[in-house]
């Protein structure tokens, strides 16, 4: 499992400062990318490019850069569209929206980028993904289509 997952946030970085660690014990590098990881999660669906991240980091976009591999193991591009496909299972997990509903919502602009990234990082495509679901789910008993065990 990528870094980024288990990366956890000091305490105290909340968003209102309310912790029980002291702010000198939390370097800002840190709490500055905690405040990028939020800010692109509350921006899925937007155009979220490096510039943008790191100005709402408050660093240059070098700084940015190497203290995101740092503390998340991956570079920018590629935590954003691993949680952009994490967003988008969720939603074909929890949701009846087709797929042409969710891409633009989880930042794609065209369904074809987000099938080929949806690809290399599941191994399926979003529909495979969602038949794989739905297969899985218990069958009604009451349902016709169902064979009956016993005979």
């Amino acid at each position: 499992m990528p870094r980024f997952e288990h990366a956890r946030e000091p305490q105290g970085l909340n968003g209102d400062e309310s912790g029980t660690a002291p702010a000198a014990q939390t370097p800002d590098r840190a709490r500055a990318i905690f405040k990028a990881l939020r800010y692109v999660d509350a921006h899925l669906d937007t155009v979220l490019s490096l510039s943008v991240v790191a100005r709402a980091a408050g660093m240059s976009k070098f700084h940015f850069c190497r203290r995101f591999k740092a503390c998340t193991g991956l570079h920018f591009r590629e935590y954003l569209l691993r949680r952009r496909i994490a967003r988008a299972k969720e939603l074909l997990k929890t949701t009846g929206q087709t797929i042409t509903d969710i891409f633009p919502e989880v930042g794609f602009k065209d369904m074809s980028h987000f099938g080929r990234v949806f690809k290399k990082l599941e191994g399926q495509l979003p529909s495979e993904f969602r038949r794989g679901l739905k297969s899985r789910l218990p069958r009604d008993p009451a349902d016709p289509g169902r064979k009956n065990l016993l005979n």
